[in-house]
């Protein structure tokens, strides 16, 4: 499998979370599921860093840490959510 599948572990609902984030909870059971039948279909399961990760580095290395143990596989790749670099 050549796909690259991104999930983030921040949802717009999480108290680290923005509006701009994500409507999906990554540790539902569904979640787990999916993202765990990935990895066994041979996919690397990647990082779609939240809209606030930029404020903290740690943040990043948080979400990366949620989305291993949800999906039970290291985590390479990422993207982020939204390119900004300051608030207005």
């Amino acid at each position: 499998m050549t796909s690259l599948p991104f999930f983030a572990p921040i949802s717009t609902f999480s108290p680290l979370g923005h509006p701009f984030d994500v409507n999906y909870d990554l540790e539902a059971p569904r979640f787990r599921r999916v993202t765990r039948e990935l990895v066994a279909r041979g996919a690397e399961v990647a990082l779609h860093v939240s809209y606030g990760a930029m404020a903290d580095g740690r943040r990043i290395a948080l979400e990366r840490s949620r989305l291993e143990a949800v999906s039970g596989s290291a985590v390479i790749g990422c993207r982020h959510h939204y390119l900004h670099t300051s608030q207005p």
